[in-house]
């Protein structure tokens, strides 16, 4: 591309780094003869990066740091720290690749955006506390507040529809969700939320007869469901 930029940066900057050349009828006729050299290199580099992004998709790393009681940070945490914790949970990153527009003052979690590739970014989640400790309280916490936020998001889109459900078509609901996941509804709600919530939503399967701590049985009890669904896959029903 043919762009305009101010002169210092261009002296000071891009040409210094070979990351531009100056528009000169030799150095058009140059970029043009390399410009599929370039092209294959460009898509090389984004494929590259499209798979570190893969691999660091998810990543969370934790940096100690001393702060007084209100949380502020005695110094702060610059894209240096954030780059250095990256490349300690080993993925090769440069400190121009960390988005932070200035330095973390403050105890906390926070997401950092990581420029792999001009087409290319990732995300990943730096948690600043004074312990490894508070940090995995920290981690729980927002986890915490994430499963709550997420079963009130579910509640409020779905009460109002299971509340129009029949007493037939709840049991069904429970006998289809235990035969996906090929193990009993109570067990997975546990496993997720405890067994307080496991225990409020037995009692809420109870309203339509169900049990979500019974199996689902293919060769028994649920013989005739599991018929049908068959039935309805194969595209017969």
């Amino acid at each position: 591309d043919v762009v305009n930029v101010k002169n210092g940066y261009a002296r000071n900057y891009l040409l210094p780094q070979k990351k531009a050349l100056r528009k000169t009828k030799d150095n058009m006729a140059y970029f043009e003869s390399k410009r599929k050299e370039y092209e294959a290199h460009n898509l090389k580099l984004k494929s590259e990066a499209e798979d570190m992004a893969e691999k660091i998709k998810g990543l969370s790393v934790v940096i100690i740091r001393q702060a007084a009681e209100t949380g502020q940070l005695y110094g702060s945490v610059t894209m240096r720290d954030v780059c250095d914790a990256v490349r300690e949970a080993g993925f090769k990153v440069e400190r121009s690749q960390i988005d932070l527009a200035q330095p973390f003052k403050n105890l906390g979690i926070f997401d950092v955006r990581l420029s792999l590739h001009p087409d290319v970014a990732q995300t990943v989640r730096v948690n600043i506390a004074r312990s490894s400790e508070e940090a995995k309280r920290a981690f729980k916490k927002e986890k915490d507040a994430h499963i709550k936020a997420v079963e009130k998001g579910v509640k409020k889109q779905y009460t109002p529809q299971m509340k129009k459900l029949t007493y037939s078509q709840g049991k069904l609901l429970i006998k289809l969700v235990d035969r996906e996941c090929n193990q009993n509804s109570y067990e997975i709600v546990k496993a997720f939320l405890g067994p307080f919530k496991a225990g409020f939503y037995q009692t809420f399967a109870a309203l339509f007869g169900a049990s979500l701590k019974k199996e689902y049985d293919a060769e028994a009890d649920d013989k005739m469901t599991e018929r049908v669904v068959r039935m309805i896959e194969a595209g017969i029903l």
